[in-house]
């Protein structure tokens, strides 16, 4: 292994995260990131490991320096709709999403979460049909919809 390899240490913070070790994945990142600070993608990472850890704020900076240097990343615009939607920003989050879905209009976890902070809001409509569309472009997600009230939402059609 080659220890300024920033791309080794982000794999294997990717692998800490699947193993729910997120300080460890922390480390790992900080490492990745002081070979290249201006990879987005350890960024985005570091942002995941410290939204599963509570520490949202930092999550968003994360986030926001991922997109400084790739405006485009669909997955950075979705995390940081996550952490906006553990903040109680929903307007903000949707915002997240919506510009995800520009960029990948086949993006079934924005337009899952979405889906579900329209439902939040009240706006059940459009609620549904988001969550229709995620369930048109990955049927899993219907699983976690188990424990949302489902009267609201055609899964059928």
């Amino acid at each position: 292994m080659n220890p300024n390899d920033a791309g080794i240490w982000n794999n294997i913070g990717l692998a800490l995260v699947h193993l729910e070790m997120y300080e460890k994945a922390l480390k790992c990142y900080d490492k990745a990131l002081e070979i290249n600070p201006n990879y987005a993608e350890a960024w985005c990472n570091k942002g995941l490991a410290l939204r599963r850890l509570g520490r949202l704020e930092e999550a968003i900076e994360c986030y926001d320096n991922a997109l400084k240097l790739n405006p485009n990343d669909t997955k950075a615009w979705c995390g940081k709709g996550l952490v906006l939607e553990d903040l109680g920003k929903h307007e903000e989050s949707i915002e997240c999403y919506d510009r995800a879905l520009e960029l990948d209009s086949n993006f079934a976890l924005a337009w899952f979460h979405k889906g579900l902070v329209l439902s939040i809001l009240g706006r059940h409509e459009e609620s549904a049909e988001c969550l229709n569309k995620a369930l048109e472009l990955n049927p899993n997600f219907k699983k976690y919809l188990q424990s949302y009230d489902q009267s609201q939402f055609d899964f059928d059609r």
